[in-house]
């Protein structure tokens, strides 16, 4: 079996915890979401814990507006409901393209202690806007965004465009919110598994009341069961807060369940943000000072790349790098980088599954297209196992490549490799992994296991291995005991959608046929999360032999 595998095997159905201003959090244990407060992993490396702040947008590490971060020992984390957070080593496949990252890092070394994913609003779409490049949710205005300055292009998850999206659909939305029209610029539009029924909306308290109050146009009812957080918290017109429900939306009213307060102070350690320019005017630049997320910026002293300090203007995505002024909570910049119609959107380090054509394959989880355009490097051949990096840009729910270059090896690299097992050493909690290209030594002391055990590994048997290479080791996070291969089959995996009835339905941009016979797991909606194994015809058409909702 050709394998274009993703590595999601085990996914966890979360509600992440969404706060209103992510720095402001991360050294705030008395703020967050359900669980009351996440607080960072302190002390790391050698140059003091800081914080980044900002957009995936690559991976192998995981990499925010542009920077590359060792996640290796990370703790992801998350809530899988409100009120009881889980934490566990990130998973690339876990974090997604266009997501809002909180990173509890060493600034200096790029090495991170936690990672916290954070959407900004979940809900039923109420309405859609196709001329005005819109959504709403539980009364939140949510905007495309396909200008170049403004952030990368809003990347879809089980849709390609805003016109898949119908009214109903439960989606979550990763974004800024602009501070002047109070809309989310959405960075991430994902669909969600059929049947769930989860709002959080987060922004300003106004027109409050005993019963009820506003954030944008949603009004929010409240009483005494309803849990505020911190304990005691109290509420105020102005005051930022994350709304959490099980309730649905009715006649735009929403009744809470959960309401956690954000407390706006920051510590005075190393931080990057990136974010929306705000506070200047859309034709005016800011002389010195301006505002992202919230957070006031001192730019007196920065170093400005990617363009000149006339364009700080509203709206203008910037990753800012700097310290957090403990007394006046203002950020003294050192850099300010400007995002231009040159920046890059995404940048992958890895390993290349066989492409399912020669043109399409997965890497962590991103569906990349390579067309007649892509710079492949002279002598690089895109095959399963080789390590490569990939810039690219977004485009619908894929990244087309502009630039492959094949690497030397994979080491450092955190990759997902399918192969076959030998000299299985369950003392040292070790096997070799062989596949197209190479032979390499698995440690799985850590590794957390999908469709079997650590029992069900076998000599000659067959893996799917996420991990990182370090030392010529691939030091396992997850292991997938997965089937034998079958000759002229290839695999994928994602999220559903585009359903016709029983005849065919679209994933990471393939138009897959099927039937109903060949499904497991129940019933196949738009939403669902589902394996795939299929064969192409010579006219180059798929057809499902196996659909697996997971």
């Amino acid at each position: 079996m050709n394998s274009v595998q993703t590595g999601r095997s085990q996914r966890m159905r979360i509600g992440i915890v969404w706060l209103f201003s992510f720095a402001i959090c991360l050294f705030n244990s008395g703020c967050g979401g359900g669980g009351g407060g996440l607080t960072i992993i302190s002390g790391v490396g050698s140059g003091g814990t800081g914080s980044a702040v900002g957009t995936i947008g690559g991976f192998g590490s995981v990499i925010v507006d542009g920077q590359r971060i060792d996640d290796e020992s990370a703790l992801l984390e998350v809530e899988s409901q409100p009120g009881s957070p889980n934490r566990a080593g990130i998973d690339e496949t876990e974090a997604k393209l266009g997501q809002q990252a909180m990173i509890a890092t060493d600034v200096t070394s790029s090495v991170a202690s936690s990672v916290k994913i954070q959407p900004a609003v979940i809900g039923a779409v109420d309405s859609i806007d196709l001329a005005g490049n819109k959504i709403v949710i539980a009364g939140q205005n949510i905007l495309l965004n396909a200008t170049a300055t403004h952030g990368a292009p809003t990347v879809f998850d089980g849709y390609e465009l805003l016109s898949d999206i119908s009214i109903g659909d439960q989606v979550l939305v990763h974004g800024h919110i602009n501070p002047n029209t109070s809309q989310v610029q959405a960075a991430r539009i994902e669909s969600q598994p059929p049947g769930v029924v989860q709002v959080r909306v987060t922004g300003t308290v106004s027109g409050l009341n005993s019963t009820q109050f506003n954030v944008g146009a949603l009004i929010v009812k409240y009483d005494s069961t309803v849990t505020m957080l911190p304990n005691g918290a109290t509420l105020a017109n102005g005051q930022s807060v994350v709304v959490w429900s099980g309730n649905t939306v009715s006649n735009g009213q929403l009744q809470a369940q959960i309401i956690s307060t954000v407390t706006d102070t920051i510590a005075g350690l190393p931080i990057r943000v990136g974010g929306l320019i705000s506070g200047c005017g859309t034709t005016t630049a800011c002389t010195g000072t301006f505002k992202v997320d919230g957070f006031t910026v001192d730019t007196s002293a920065a170093s400005i790349t990617g363009g000149t300090s006339a364009q700080f203007i509203d709206g203008q995505y910037v990753a800012i790098v700097g310290t957090a002024d403990p007394q006046s909570s203002v950020i003294k910049a050192t850099s300010v980088a400007l995002r231009s119609t040159s920046t890059i959107d995404v940048t992958l380090y890895g390993a290349v599954f066989d492409p399912v054509n020669t043109s399409a394959f997965l890497m962590h989880g991103v569906p990349v297209i390579v067309t007649a355009n892509t710079a492949v490097n002279s002598g690089c051949l895109i095959a399963e196992g080789q390590a490569v990096q990939i810039t690219g840009s977004i485009t619908r729910n894929q990244v087309t490549a502009q630039n492959i270059s094949c690497l030397s090896s994979l080491e450092g690299l955190t990759v997902t490799l399918r192969g076959v097992v030998s000299n299985l050493n369950n003392p040292a909690n070790s096997f070799q992994l062989t596949n197209v290209l190479d032979t390499v030594l698995v440690k799985f002391d850590k590794a957390t296991f999908v469709d079997g055990t650590s029992s069900s590994l076998i000599n000659g048997g067959y893996v799917v291995v996420n991990g990182k290479v370090r030392n010529g080791t691939l030091v396992a996070k997850n292991v997938r005991i997965a089937p034998a291969p079958v000759a002229s089959q290839f695999e994928t995996e994602g999220i559903a959608y585009a359903l016709n009835g029983t005849t065919s339905f679209k994933i990471n941009g393939l138009l897959i046929n099927f039937n109903s016979n060949v499904v497991v797991g129940g019933t196949l909606q738009n939403g669902h999360r589902v394996r795939v194994q299929f064969t192409r015809n010579s006219n180059g058409v798929y057809q499902a032999v196996l659909v697996t909702i997971l």
